[in-house]
């Protein structure tokens, strides 16, 4: 069963993991600042990190909805999402 889940508290470069087993669809980065951050998902595999997305500016107050709809299954790999501004995003997405 699909769950709605919301990621917060961020640390400067610091990734935060989705729970993602099952696989994720419809992440969203929201700026929670009245400033803009800049934000980045990877994906951390045993021997290297690659990331979906690479710094992506987001407006003051804005969110970006990466991921619409689509699955993205990672198997045993972890998901991750990481901001350059302590509590500057909230990340929410689907873990199926």
């Amino acid at each position: 069963m699909a769950k709605t889940k919301v990621l917060t508290g961020f640390t400067v470069n610091t990734p935060q993991y989705l729970n993602n087993r099952g696989g994720v669809t419809n992440i969203v980065l929201a700026n929670q600042t009245n400033s803009n951050v800049k934000a980045s998902v990877g994906i951390a595999t045993p021997r290297a990190t690659a990331y979906y997305i690479k710094d992506l500016t987001i407006d003051a107050n804005t969110s970006v909805d990466v991921l619409d709809g689509s699955l993205l299954q990672t198997e045993a790999n972890k998901l991750f999402v990481e901001t350059d501004t302590a509590n500057g995003i909230h990340v929410i997405y689907t873990a199926l």
